[in-house]
């Protein structure tokens, strides 16, 4: 992105000179925001170690994104079974609440596969 912003200005100024404030202001706001943007974000280079951390965390992200599907079903056929037994409602409550430590787990993983990404 931020290769793009800069071939971007040089193109219409002409020269590798900026030579206006206003000019460098925008290159300047370009550059922050593809700086602050997670799209399209590379991937660590096969054959670092880095990639190897970035691969278990993605398998470990999709286990857990697994893992947390399967208990939202859990919790679902549980809360129509709860009204027929006490110990079905105790054990609905506790998948919820397992349920919800899913998910911040897997937003956690999340960003961490990107800070993997951001370290390229």
């Amino acid at each position: 992105m931020a290769h793009q912003q800069l071939n971007s200005l040089f193109s219409t100024t002409g020269s590798a000179k900026l030579t206006t404030k206003n000019k460098q202001t925008n290159l300047r706001r370009a550059l922050k925001q593809a700086a602050k943007s997670q799209v399209d974000l590379p991937q660590p280079q096969k054959g670092t170690d880095l990639h190897q951390v970035y691969q278990a965390q993605k398998k470990l992200a999709l286990a857990t994104d697994n893992l947390k599907a399967g208990n939202q079903q859990l919790a679902l056929t549980l809360t129509k079974l709860e009204n027929q037994n006490t110990a079905i409602s105790k054990l609905s409550v506790a998948s919820q609440k397992i349920n919800l430590g899913n998910q911040k787990i897997s937003q956690g993983q999340k960003k961490l596969l990107v800070g993997g990404k951001l370290q390229v």
